[in-house]
């Protein structure tokens, strides 16, 4: 497995939180990998950076048109971001909560943090 810097809870690790639980980024089934495909490129920018500036690996990027179905008439361009990392996702784990959108909780340590840490996890979020 390899190895990630420590890393302490700033705000691009509060936004990263945000953005996999409760928001549009999740962590895949099989603990390998985050990642978040979205509309807005900006929005799946800044996710990028902030995972590659809290783990201090480069992420997997790139763009796909998904094809209209019988719910959604028009197709969709999408940005996916990718990281690849198992150490990444066991930190992510460590803060105890489940990720899943019917039954997320926020974060202790984001509770008991500054305002600006606060407000990057909800940027996240929303």
């Amino acid at each position: 497995m390899r190895k990630i810097p420590e890393t302490t809870l700033d705000k691009n690790k509060a936004y990263a939180l945000g953005v996999i639980g409760p928001g549009d980024g999740w962590i895949t089934s099989d603990g390998y990998t985050i990642a978040l495909n979205v509309i807005d490129k900006e929005f799946a920018d800044h996710f990028q950076y902030c995972l590659e500036e809290t783990f201090k690996i480069k992420c997997r990027r790139y763009f796909r048109v998904k094809k209209p179905t019988k719910l959604v008439k028009a197709s969709s361009k999408q940005y996916v971001v990718v990281l690849c990392s198992k150490a990444a996702v066991n930190n992510i784990k460590e803060y105890n909560v489940k990720f899943e959108e019917e039954n997320w909780s926020i974060p202790e340590k984001i509770k008991n943090s500054y305002k600006e840490i606060k407000a990057s996890y909800l940027k996240g979020v929303f």
